[in-house]
């Protein structure tokens, strides 16, 4: 750091002392010199390298009196620097991060249209089994009803048959054709039974499709 002394004059009373000498055009006389001092500081300490005023110069605000080589400046600024590209890479590693991401985003937003669709058809389906199972089991029943009725029918033929028979009025041939009847019929009311079971099976299974669903 220089220091300067910008100096003022200032002109103060004086008292000759002397007004003649024995030189000839030469005065000599007493006087006081006054001066203001002001301090000029860098804000960072370093070395002057060069130096543009002279002690004493007048100078204006904004001028550069000096040139310092500050190592601490520099060693600030490098820092700044490397600081600022580690920055830059950082927020180009990030953005880059990001268009992944973004990528990744809209993958699983597909997958999960593709999902969406795939329930959406699957609660279909569903509901599809369903409604062919309730109608499976409307003409199970029905069936069942007149598997039932045939079967209440021939039962009382069979009897009737029957008792013709031992009474020997009828032969045994009208007999055993009544019998295999009665076995015929019940075979169907077995069938109907079990068909109402399964068309009830099915229900159950679409219920459980369209509740997973």
């Amino acid at each position: 750091m220089k220091r300067f002394l910008a100096l003022i004059l200032v002109l103060v009373p004086f008292f000759v002392s002397s007004c003649k000498n024995e030189e000839k055009g030469v005065l000599y006389i007493n006087g006081r010199i006054e001066g203001d001092e002001y301090d000029v500081a860098t804000k960072y300490a370093g070395k002057v390298e060069k130096v543009f005023v002279d002690e004493g110069d007048e100078v204006k605000k904004g001028e550069i009196l000096a040139f310092l080589d500050s190592k601490e400046v520099k060693a600030r600024r490098e820092a700044a620097e490397k600081a600022y590209q580690g920055a830059l890479k950082e927020a180009e590693a990030l953005k880059k991060e990001v268009e992944l991401l973004k990528e990744k985003l809209a993958a699983q937003r597909e997958k999960l249209r593709e999902f969406e669709r795939e329930v959406s058809l699957s609660i279909k389906v569903s509901k599809e089994k369903l409604k062919r199972a309730k109608a499976s089991l409307k003409g199970a029943l029905a069936q069942k009803y007149r598997a039932e009725a045939t079967l209440e029918k021939v039962k009382k033929d069979y009897e009737r048959f029957k008792r013709l028979y031992e009474r020997r009025v009828i032969s045994k041939s009208r007999y055993e054709e009544a019998l295999l009847r009665l076995r015929e019929a019940e075979s169907g009311y077995k069938s109907a039974e079990a068909a109402v079971e399964g068309a009830r099976a099915l229900i159950k299974e679409a219920e459980k499709g369209v509740k997973l669903a």
